[in-house]
């Protein structure tokens, strides 16, 4: 399985969420599984099988981001967001030739079904999702 792991945070660090990170990520490679991980740039560089450690950029002034709230992580957050939407990108195409095919008219064997309702990204009008751009 690919996984894409989302930490907004320096790591690794000896501390708190970093170290469930730690944790998270050695078990996810134990398992086998293709990881690609999200951090922010500070913090130690660590190695697992399979695992894939990606820094945000390095922000011009920016070091030492400690534990809780700060403008500092406000700064770095805007950042690891367009790195996310880059990484998840994709697994996140709602272009119309990979929607799946429309059901066939009508309720179905036991009344309406979920996509027989307007909600479903293949009834929506014009305003729909076509496709990510970054």
């Amino acid at each position: 399985m690919r996984i894409l792991l989302l930490a907004p945070e320096p790591f690794y660090q000896e501390r708190g969420t970093p170290l469930a990170v730690d944790l998270v990520l050695r078990t996810l490679s134990a398992r086998g599984e293709q990881v690609d991980a999200l951090v922010y740039h500070e913090g130690e560089d660590v190695a697992y099988p399979g695992v894939t450690i990606q820094r945000i950029p390095q922000i011009p002034g920016l070091s030492r981001i400690g534990p809780g709230p700060s403008w500092k992580k406000l700064a770095c957050d805007l950042v690891f967001f367009g790195c996310a939407l880059r990484l998840a990108a994709p697994w996140l195409s709602f272009t119309k030739d990979q929607r799946r095919p429309p059901p066939a008219p009508g309720p179905g064997p036991s009344g309406p079904t979920a996509h027989d309702t307007p909600s479903d990204l293949n009834h929506q009008g014009p305003h729909s999702i076509n496709s990510v751009a970054l």
